[in-house]
């Protein structure tokens, strides 16, 4: 059986809990909303967060696609540009410096055979070779002892200061061509 003292112990508590309530009440209410709200952000940025790099993901599959294959209705992969002005460089580079220097045949032999590298040492060996042949041709024309305008025994008329305009020329044309890659990429993501 309940005793009275029981009842009013009970009574004083739950008097106590209201005061408790009606005083600190409101910090209960800010503390759960708080805590919901800062879930409901959490869970927001974090998906945004997701879709950010989900985003980020397929343009970075869609420029590696772009590498590979060329975005439609170019007429070059960033690889067959790449590669065509390191075999041309090396080979104007060649026929500068050795008289014996054989090209290779026109115009197959100065394009890749394949629209992708084998693998992505490749393209570091190919930009390696490309950035040494640059230097070497212009190790070759600051060379004091070199005649810039003396033509070639070798050659049918050619200079080095001509190879060397050469170079510069296609080079350019060809980074134009890379810019133009570059536009088609950004104008579709």
């Amino acid at each position: 059986m309940p005793d009275i003292f029981d009842e009013i112990q009970e009574d004083l508590r739950a008097e106590r809990a209201q005061r408790l309530f009606k005083r600190y009440g409101w910090l209960i209410i800010v503390f759960a909303v708080a805590v919901v709200g800062g879930t409901a952000y959490w869970e927001l940025h974090t998906r945004a967060l997701a879709q950010a790099d989900a985003a980020a993901a397929n343009r970075y599959i869609a420029a590696i696609n772009a590498i590979e294959s060329g975005p439609a209705g170019a007429p070059h992969t960033a690889w067959q540009l790449l590669e065509h002005m390191r075999i041309a460089q090396n080979d104007i580079l060649e026929f500068s410096r050795n008289p014996d220097h054989k090209s290779p045949p026109w115009p197959d032999g100065y394009w890749p055979s394949f629209d992708a590298p084998p693998d992505a040492k490749a393209w570091d060996a190919t930009i390696k070779a490309f950035q040494k042949d640059a230097r070497d041709l212009d190790e070759l024309v600051q060379n004091a002892r070199q005649d810039l305008f003396k033509p070639f025994a070798h050659g049918d008329g050619q200079t080095l200061l001509r190879q060397a305009l050469l170079v510069a020329t296609h080079n350019s044309y060809h980074l134009g061509q890379f810019m133009f890659l570059k536009k088609m990429l950004t104008a579709k993501t």
